[in-house]
């Protein structure tokens, strides 16, 4: 127990003896400044361990700057791949967004075709699946059948921005789907009219020199018909009849040309419809 009491006062006595060395130093160096003798000691122990100050920092500076530097390339990696994940999600938003903006596009060409269409009994439906190949019949598979009020013979129209037109009539009908004969196909025929322009009656059949274009047959010479001008399905006539109801876009005449030697014009029509693009659909109720 005195062993112990006797290590005590000596640590205290160490202690009070540094803190006394500690003061009389303090006030040496503040009295005297940078000329005393307390001066002169900092001075000569800098000078001493100024070359070894030197040399270690002249051997540990490359590893600071190596432990610097695969830090900093570390913290690069990271914010790589962090710009990496971040590009990758606005891909992914930008891709939802452009889907959402194309379904919305598509849903309001459609509410104004109807919108401007008020005389036809009307459903809207989309293309699930289109034919393809020289060697398939042109037409398309729409995802909406007889549960919808769907029939056979039913026009039906593709709208767009600018308004849409006819892309063919139901051939085959189900429950839930029907399949569409495109006006491309060679044996479609559609009794049409150039629209303002009297007696320019005659029939739409797929053009065979032209792919994607229209023919029109049987419009007599002697009428006058333009480039520019609209063709509208014109339902039954008095010389030719109908699967379509009357007033449907077709497409716009493109050529016009009366041909020598024949009671009938040479006249191209381009469909207002993108047939190698078809999506939003309205099948159109027959009336006959």
């Amino acid at each position: 127990m005195l062993l112990s009491k006797n290590r005590v006062i000596r640590r205290r006595a160490v202690v009070g003896l540094l803190v006394a060395a500690s003061l009389t130093l303090l006030t040496m160096s503040y009295r005297e400044g940078s000329t005393g003798v307390v001066g002169s000691i900092q001075r000569g122990a800098v000078s001493v361990t100024a070359p070894f100050a030197s040399a270690a920092h002249r051997v540990t500076r490359p590893f600071v700057d190596g432990w610097n530097w695969t830090t900093g390339l570390v913290h690069a990696r990271n914010q790589t791949a962090q710009l990496h994940i971040d590009e990758t999600k606005i891909g992914q938003l930008v891709s939802q967004v452009n889907e959402l903006k194309s379904k919305l596009a598509t849903a309001q060409a459609q509410a104004n075709w109807r919108q401007a269409n008020p005389q036809f009994h009307s459903v809207s439906g989309s293309v699930i699946f289109q034919a393809q190949g020289p060697s398939s019949s042109p037409s398309v598979m729409i995802g909406i059948g007889s549960d919808q009020g769907v029939a056979r013979n039913d026009a039906v129209v593709a709208p767009t921005s600018a308004g849409g037109g006819l892309i063919g009539r139901v051939a085959e009908v189900t429950g839930s789907t029907a399949l569409v004969q495109l006006l491309l196909d060679p044996s479609t025929g559609v009794t049409a009219e150039v629209q303002g322009e009297q007696g320019a009656t005659g029939t739409i059949i797929a053009a065979t020199a032209t792919p994607g274009e229209l023919d029109m047959l049987e419009v007599p010479n002697q009428v006058r018909v333009r480039k520019g001008d609209t063709v509208i399905t014109t339902g039954n006539t008095g010389r030719l009849n109908s699967l379509y109801p009357d007033g449907l876009l077709i497409g716009r005449v493109s050529q016009a040309t009366p041909v020598e030697g024949s009671p009938d014009m040479q006249i191209q029509v381009t469909p207002f419809v993108d047939f190698s693009n078809l999506d939003a659909v309205i099948v159109v109720e027959n009336t006959h």
